[in-house]
């Protein structure tokens, strides 16, 4: 990036290592720029919105979720993140139930199936 700030394709690849290695305000930073650049760019997008979820900005997240599952997106973690993006604002919980039904109709995994159980049961401690 030092020679070619504008190479989208080595930002993206380093912000998903920087989310991997769990520094999120570097990823944040670097998938933000390929997102707001290639709005198609849908794993850029996915993994600004995940490092948008790690700093705590809800809205961000929503916004950039509510967008891939809009577009027809078949990756069940979207649907999830998606929830938990409005469960972190407490927001309508009755969104966060369809977004978490649709991610378990996606998923055949055990373990992902019991996540979304987990954050099910996240919401019945809350009010819409």
């Amino acid at each position: 990036l030092d020679l070619d700030p504008e190479n989208m394709t080595a930002s993206a690849h380093l912000g998903t290592l920087a989310l991997e290695a769990r520094h999120f305000k570097k990823a944040g930073e670097l998938l933000e720029k390929v997102a707001r650049t290639d709005s198609k760019n849908e794993a850029a997008q996915f993994n600004f919105a995940r490092a948008s979820l790690a700093l705590k900005e809800f809205a961000k997240a929503e916004k950039i979720l509510e967008n891939l599952t809009q577009s027809k997106s078949r990756n069940p973690m979207v649907f999830l993140n998606y929830a938990e993006s409005l469960i972190g604002q407490n927001k309508d919980s009755s969104k966060a139930r369809q977004a978490i039904n649709k991610a378990k109709i996606l998923s055949n995994d055990k373990d992902f199936n019991e996540r979304c159980d987990w954050t099910l049961k996240k919401i019945e401690g809350k009010t819409d």
